[in-house]
């Protein structure tokens, strides 16, 4: 195992390191480069702290391992391999008014959500963290209102011509499509570096693929179109050949 990979399963625990890593270089490398700006952060902020809770317990408690991994009827399996890409876990919360969402209190009340800890920096400090309906993909909520994008959004404001983006059109499709780079979800529109995106869509200088023909024909009342053909293509319906 490489350096990375050994201190990462120092700081996380052999157990968990068994479930993250499969024993490649890469990756260990890949779970090393956002664990460890994470495990500083987390010395010092307390929402931060939070979702390393809510990431150890889907780590460390088989039943919550199921939960997250195990097909639902409204909505698809969350990959193993998640935990690995960056702090998604499992959380008791109330949701409140504005797509909002609380701590409940006593805390073993409120519903059961999937929760991606949104970070940023080195050491990292938590932007906010996305609590997610396993049941319903349509249903989120948010504890900040910071996040305007999974993963983030910085992505968004370095787009060069011809870039390509598989947008999932919710944060539950985006996680069981794996959290793979190159891929997003928009959490709010209306936010600038969203409308960043929006606006290299409308000039056609990238390349967006929607999960269906209903998620195109979406984004396409939100763009303001320059021109009459836009650069939106449907995943199922992409040749192998264009993947390449």
């Amino acid at each position: 195992m490489t350096a990375p990979g050994r201190l990462a399963e120092v700081l996380a625990g052999s157990h968990r390191a068994m479930r993250l890593l499969d024993g490649s270089p890469e990756a260990a490398e890949r779970f090393a480069a956002w664990f460890l700006p994470a495990w500083r952060g987390a010395l010092a902020d307390d929402l931060l702290l939070e979702g390393f809770c809510a990431w150890a317990r889907v780590l460390d408690n088989e039943c919550a391992w199921r939960w997250m991994t195990a097909p639902t009827a409204g909505g698809p399996a969350i990959p193993a391999s998640a935990p690995a890409r960056c702090l998604v876990g499992v959380a008791r919360i109330d949701p409140a008014d504005y797509g909002w969402w609380v701590p409940p209190d006593p805390p073993d009340r409120g519903i059961p959500a999937l929760t991606w800890t949104v970070c940023a920096g080195d050491p990292a400090r938590a932007l906010d963290i996305v609590a997610i309906d396993r049941a319903d993909p349509a249903q989120w909520w948010r504890r900040t209102g910071t996040a305007t994008a999974l993963p983030n959004d910085c992505e968004f404001m370095f787009l060069g011509d011809e870039a390509r983006i598989r947008l999932y059109e919710t944060p539950l499709g985006w996680l069981a499509g794996g959290a793979a780079p190159g891929t997003a979800c928009v959490l709010d529109w209306d936010a600038w570096p969203p409308r960043v995106l929006l606006n290299h869509i409308d000039a056609g200088r990238v390349t967006v693929v929607c999960d269906s023909d209903d998620h195109a024909a979406r984004l396409k009342t939100v763009v303001r179109p320059k021109r009459s053909t836009l650069r939106i293509r449907v995943a199922a319906r992409i040749t192998p050949e264009e993947t390449r």
